[in-house]
């Protein structure tokens, strides 16, 4: 009797995706991008605590003067979202209050990433990153956080988005993201 063939999966490829109101949408994690963005949609807090990757340079001040600045520091406003002039471009979207009993909201989440289209659309870029909003420290189990987007993009996709990379938080299996 033969021995059965020895199968195993072998990373990479074509990353699970769709069409959603005429953008190519793929789900693949950060260390394995489907393809160059103009620009990424982080998820933030408030504060400003969980801050994108890149953002834990140290601060050149003293101590003291960084305790004070922070307790003079007004939080943002869930929904809304702020522009990192960098390659890529960096929007931090507000979708967390560390503060509130309910962490994430899905109207949050929402909003937020309706204002990054906006700034997508307005900029001209075809390519967008964006992590699944609320799904990291919002507690949202993925597939809710990437219906919430996908939803959003229905109603306000950018003539100029060609392609939206949905980014899965490390570990998590991209196929769940799409139903």
């Amino acid at each position: 009797m033969s021995e059965p063939p020895r199968l195993r999966v072998i990373q990479g490829g074509r990353s699970p995706g769709r069409r959603v109101a005429g953008v190519r949408v793929c789900a693949a994690p950060l260390e394995c991008p489907p393809f160059p963005v103009d620009a990424v949609v982080y998820q933030e807090d408030t504060f400003g605590v969980l801050a994108a990757p890149g953002d834990d340079s140290p601060v050149p001040d003293h101590p003291v003067r960084v305790f004070h600045a922070a307790a003079e520091l007004e939080p943002s406003a869930p929904g809304t979202i702020f522009v990192v002039e960098e390659q890529p471009v960096r929007i931090h979207a507000v979708v967390c209050d560390l503060d509130a009993g309910e962490p994430c909201r899905l109207e949050w989440i929402s909003a937020a990433f309706a204002r990054a289209l906006c700034v997508t659309g307005d900029r001209g870029h075809a390519a967008l990153g964006a992590e699944l909003l609320g799904a990291a420290y919002g507690h949202l189990p993925v597939e809710v956080a990437g219906a919430v987007l996908l939803g959003e993009l229905e109603r306000s996709a950018p003539a100029c988005l060609e392609r939206l990379w949905l980014i899965v938080p490390g570990g998590i299996d991209a196929t769940r993201v799409f139903p």
